[in-house]
């Protein structure tokens, strides 16, 4: 994520340290690897920035099954939390 300014992410080309730079994973397209920042930095503001989740608390994700949900459930277990979900599944419907 190099931002959302007019040097940031949407000029033709921008510099960035190699600190923030890491490998695509070889199964992941291009664009789906270019997704994968927006969601997970979104699960972590909320989880850490916005709730300030801790080891130990408890949290209810909602919307579980989805990309930002799915992020949220992996960071607030790895940071020791008690994790509750919910997820929606649209049964298949006959024509």
């Amino acid at each position: 994520m190099v931002g959302y300014t007019p040097d940031g992410a949407f000029a033709d080309y921008v510099a960035v340290s190699p600190a923030l730079i890491v490998p695509k994973p070889a199964n992941l397209s291009f664009m789906d690897a270019a997704a994968v920042p927006v969601a997970a930095q979104t699960a972590w503001q909320a989880s850490f920035t916005h709730a300030k989740l801790r080891k130990g608390q408890s949290v209810l994700i909602h919307g579980a099954a989805g990309a930002i949900g799915a992020y949220a459930v992996q960071l607030a277990h790895q940071a020791g939390a008690k994790v509750i979900v919910t997820a929606y599944h649209r049964p298949h419907q006959r024509r």
